[in-house]
Formats: structure tokens, sequence, C-alpha cells
């Protein structure tokens, strides 16, 4: 697909490329990737256009505290990027513009045609996206192992922690200070759960209680897990 992108934007007057092996360029700024995940005889693939996204907001959703953060996951290339909007000499809507996408590959395949979806495959493709692709666990529990690095902010006594995630789930957690018998209950309480905000919250008000006690607030508390 994305090599059919291209030559819709030339014929805009947009001076886009094929970078490497999966990215849109223009003038060397990034507005299309690809990626794709195998499992079994299974191919999951998708591909990004940036036509008018608010890339402010972008930069900050992929941004992380990488040294907060340890794994062996595939590494992200980031780039520079922009929105083909910003490049066009006249302006075009996005319905327009994934018209002549459409226009350009029944051009070039004749035998092509174009087919909607019947309700049936909607319904189909809602109910699998809702039960699957959209869970918690599809999309961070299935993940691969990391280490997190944090710290419980507490008046003159901040509790530094080391964390394994597994599967979503934190399997280890090591105290800096793993001596005192209130932080090795705080171990037992955390070991198990999702390293997730929901479950992490849950997980706060089942023992506010014990909390309160070490002095330790939800907002603090939930900060030192996802900082």
């Amino acid at each position: 697909m994305k090599t059919k992108v291209v030559p819709v934007l030339l014929n805009l007057g947009v001076d886009a490329q094929l970078s490497g092996k999966s990215d849109l360029t223009i003038k060397n700024l990034k507005f299309s990737g690809n990626a794709s995940h195998v499992y079994k005889n299974t191919v999951l693939h998708h591909g990004t256009l940036l036509f008018t996204s608010e890339l402010n907001t972008l930069y900050e959703s992929i941004k992380a505290r990488q040294e907060n953060y340890t794994d062996k996951a595939v590494q992200s290339n980031r780039s520079p990027v922009t929105n083909i909007q910003t490049h066009l000499l006249s302006p075009l809507s996005l319905d327009d513009f994934k018209q002549k996408i459409f226009d350009y590959i029944l051009r070039s395949y004749p035998d092509a045609k174009r087919r909607d979806f019947t309700i049936d495959e909607i319904n189909q493709i809602q109910k699998l996206a809702n039960e699957k692709y959209k869970s918690w666990e599809w999309n961070y529990g299935y993940s691969p192992q990391y280490q997190f690095n944090g710290v419980i902010e507490r008046l003159n006594n901040p509790l530094l922690f080391k964390l394994i995630v597994k599967n979503g789930k934190i399997e280890t957690i090591e105290f800096e200070s793993n001596t005192d018998k209130e932080i090795l209950k705080l171990k037992d309480i955390l070991v198990g759960t999702m390293h997730q905000t929901l479950s992490l919250t849950s997980l706060y008000h089942e023992h506010r209680e014990f909390f309160e006690r070490l002095k330790i607030d939800k907002s603090i508390f939930l900060k030192a897990f996802f900082n």
C-alpha cells in the first residue's frame, strides 16, 4: 500500500519518497510507518499516514522516561515527523485524499474492485475488536518482560524500588530498604498486580488504611509506578 501513496502525492506536487524498508518521507520528515506481527500462520500488518495529526500530542504520547525502563523489546525508530496536508499545493480534505488513493489503485489494477463490508462482517469485526484488540491484555499484557525503576515519595523517607513485569503483571519487586516488616507486606500486596492504573488504584483503595499508615498518598503512589 505504501508504494501506492507515493505516486498519488507526486501527482499532487508533493516530493514524497520511500525511505528504508517501510517509511515514507517528505523532505526527510516521516509521515508514514508500517509494522507487522507474525504469529504462527497469521500476519497482522498495519500502516499509518499522518495527514492532519496533532504532532505535539503525538510526540508527548510516545515520550517516555527511558531511564526508568529496561527491556529487550525492539526499539521504535523515532524520527522527525510531518503532516501530508502541510506540503499540499492546495487544500485537500482527508476524504478527498483517500478517494485519490482509491482512484489510483483502480487505474493501476483494472481488475480490482472495491467491496464494502456487510453488516454481519462489521458486527464480527466490532466483536473481535471489543473482546480482543481493545483489551488491556492484548495492548499491554502481551508484551516483553521489562524492569521499571521508581520511587514512592514520602517526607524524609522515599521508597526506591525496582520491579520486574512479565505478561503485564508485577512478578517481583525489591525495595532499597526491604527489611522493614511493613515494606515486606507492601511487597506481598504488589506482587501479581497488573502494572496498570486501574489495577493499582483498586489495590490502593482495598488497602487504604495500610497505605495511609505508611503515609503514602494515592496520587503519589500511582505516580511512582508510571513516571
